[in-house]
């Protein structure tokens, strides 16, 4: 298989999800299904926790957003509703 064309990677706004395992469950499978389709999706706006779950789990290449080079590889990401 060579390079995917550019008409063929779709970006996908993830700004509305949660950083839980659901969400990573969930953009596993679309990437999955996309790629079975011959498509690669690439994630937008997507929250810095869920960026850091998915860096923690290892899934950086699989589920790739635009947003890692920044927000994943810092040691700033904070919760973003503190426990009490």
């Amino acid at each position: 298989m060579g390079p995917i064309p550019p008409w063929r990677i779709v970006f996908w706004d993830a700004g509305d999800l949660e950083a839980d395992a659901a969400s990573v469950d969930a953009l596993a499978r679309l990437q999955l299904r996309a790629k079975r389709r011959g498509y690669r999706l690439l994630f937008r706006h997507v929250p810095r926790e869920l960026l850091a779950l998915v860096s923690f789990l290892g899934l950086k290449e699989i589920l790739p957003a635009d947003d890692f080079s920044s927000a994943a590889e810092s040691n700033s990401v904070q919760p973003s509703k503190p426990e009490v």
